[in-house]
């Protein structure tokens, strides 16, 4: 008899709990064994990507009212933008672990920040490279 799973008998429970309410939420009753879900809607994150648009935009529109060569000010602003639609396009939004536990599969958010369909493409967990822990 395992003390460490008798005394963590309750957490289990809450994230079992957590994991089918994501399930519910999220409609993915299809896939057996979900390791990471994104946990930000795309629409907000489209929102966001649009605002900062918006508001570079208006930016540069008040600028040029001042000047009409001080919009350049903000040319390296626009180049950030263009290069997060980069990181739009690499932004996984689901991990699903393989019935064979050896494989995962992956769902990317297009460039535009809409989720794309389910790609079945398998990668050995073999293959993945720990990089550690990344906060924002």
């Amino acid at each position: 008899m395992d003390l460490y799973l008798i005394q963590h008998k309750e957490d289990d429970q809450l994230l079992n709990q957590y994991y089918q309410n994501t399930y519910k939420r999220h409609n993915m009753n299809k896939f057996r064994r979900l390791v990471y879900h994104l946990p930000y809607d795309a629409v907000d994150i489209r929102f966001n990507y649009r605002m900062m648009w918006f508001t570079t935009g208006v930016a540069a529109l008040g600028l040029s009212f001042v000047h009409p060569a001080l919009p350049l000010v903000l040319t390296y602003d626009f180049y950030l933008l263009l290069k997060a639609l980069q990181i739009l396009n690499q932004t996984t939004n689901l991990i699903v672990l393989d019935g064979t536990k050896r494989h995962v599969m992956l769902n990317k958010l297009n460039f535009l920040g809409y989720e794309t369909a389910f790609n079945a493409k398998r990668i050995k967990l073999k293959d993945i490279k720990y990089m550690g822990l990344f906060e924002n």
